[in-house]
């Protein structure tokens, strides 16, 4: 019934894994590969809106009735992928503009529209 890109995480978060007493085990980096979170892009049929109560936030209460009946999915995406929620995401984007490194201008790449 819906489905969403998982993507690998930009942010500059590091993951801790530690044991009971609170030795750190490990200290890394978000941006593993088995890390994804949700990238907020969306694909629904019509009968979503059977599924959304009134008050509801979509990727709460009503993907979590969906993912019960089985009827949610992703896509995993492991190409490039960046927020733009903040400033500080502009920014980033901003830079990697500035040094002609803009993975989403696919309409630029040598391979647009080959197959």
């Amino acid at each position: 019934m819906a489905s969403f890109a998982a993507v690998r995480s930009s942010q500059s978060f590091h993951v801790v894994q530690m044991d009971g007493d609170g030795s750190v085990q490990s200290l890394g980096p978000m941006q593993g590969d088995h890390i994804l979170i949700n990238g907020g892009f969306f694909a629904m049929r019509n009968e979503i809106f059977d599924v959304i109560r009134d008050g509801e936030e979509l990727v709460e209460q009503p993907f979590q009735r969906l993912i019960e009946q089985g009827k949610l999915g992703a896509f995993r995406h492991m190409g490039f992928w960046q927020a733009m929620d903040t400033f500080k995401d502009k920014i980033t984007l901003d830079r990697m503009e500035a040094r002609g490194d803009c993975p989403w201008m696919v309409w630029k790449s040598k391979n647009a529209g080959t197959a």
